[in-house]
């Protein structure tokens, strides 16, 4: 019969590595986050990775000037 001291410090042991997993999870995912919000910065980049562009309608011309 299993002590309850061994069970406890495997599920211990079990949580720390999950927790350890969720934290570095969390982290590349923050990353990538940031990661693609600095891409879309990029006019090639963006178009690769949305087409959000193409359903706005009359694109923006930022060289037009208000006379």
């Amino acid at each position: 019969m299993k002590n309850r001291t061994d069970s406890a410090d495997w599920t211990d042991r079990r949580l720390r590595q999950a927790e350890r997993w969720l934290v570095k999870a969390a982290a590349l995912l923050a990353i990538l986050l940031v990661v693609a919000q600095i891409a879309l910065h990029i006019p090639t980049v963006r178009h690769l990775l949305t087409n959000t562009d193409e359903w706005e309608g009359i694109p923006y011309d930022s060289s037009f000037t208000a006379r």
